[in-house]
Parts: C-alpha cells; structure tokens; sequence
C-alpha cells in the first residue's frame, strides 16, 4: 500500500486529473464514463486513502478501480473499429 506523501500525491492528482480534463469533452460517452470513473472517482477514493489510510478506505478504492476496468471493458465491446481513409 502506498502513501499519499511527497512526490507520489502530487503526481497522482496532475496525472489522474488530467487525464480526465483530456477525455472531458469526448465524444465516446461510454469511453468517457469509463475513463471519468477510474481515473476522476478514483483519485477521489485514493485520496481517501492517503488521508484515512486503513482497510475499509483501501477496499473503497478497490472497488472503484473494478468498477472502472469493468466499465472500460463494456466501453470497449461493440464500438466501431477504427479504418484507415486514405
């Protein structure tokens, strides 16, 4: 389990928050909640972490990050593929 102190906090929040400032304005909903809940919902729940570290707090952030991979396999199933236009 980690800490939330030092270097660690501050390159989470840039790189998690920014990745959901990327994939805002997407225009693949189902990408978009998918990505908003791993990276938005589960900085939220890492923080919790950092800030109540313990079992409970740690099993929260667990679950948000399953919530998350599920949702990106759903997003993944039954979209378009990508063509290349020459």
């Amino acid at each position: 389990m980690q800490h939330g102190d030092g270097p660690d906090l501050l390159l989470r929040t840039v790189a998690w928050l920014g990745i959901v400032a990327i994939v805002w304005r997407l225009p693949v909903p189902r990408l978009w909640l998918a990505l908003g809940t791993t990276f938005g919902l589960g900085w939220v729940a890492w923080l919790g972490y950092v800030l109540s570290p313990g079992w409970p707090s740690w099993g929260v952030y667990q679950g948000v990050r399953a919530v998350g991979i599920g949702l990106f396999c759903w997003a993944a199933v039954g979209q378009p593929t990508l063509r290349v236009v020459q």
